[in-house]
């Protein structure tokens, strides 16, 4: 239940934004999930999400694309492999995302 209604990572929010919904009216079109999904051969540096997040650069630094991010709770039994911190993650999904799904 955590997933749909606190996701923790922006892979979780494309997937929620690219799925129709039947509990209202239709009134845009689906969110698709920008570029294409890595290589399972040639994974990429850092987060594998990183080519097609658009909060890659969030954290400062880089680190997304050279470090792999720990997995980390994020709520009872609810774990999130991000860089940035819950607390950028919360404001990000109440502020941007769940307004527009």
């Amino acid at each position: 239940e955590s997933v749909f209604y606190e996701p923790q990572h922006p892979y979780t929010w494309g997937l929620l934004g690219s799925m129709p919904r039947i509990d209202r009216e239709q009134t845009d079109r689906l969110i698709p999930v920008k570029g294409n999904p890595p290589s399972l051969i040639n994974v990429p540096s850092g987060c594998a999400f990183n080519p097609r997040c658009p909060y890659a650069d969030v954290p400062k630094g880089g680190i997304t694309r050279t470090r792999r991010p720990e997995l980390t709770l994020a709520g009872e039994r609810h774990y999130s492999a991000c860089h940035m911190s819950q607390e950028e993650r919360t404001r990000i999904w109440t502020e941007e995302i769940a307004p527009k799904l």
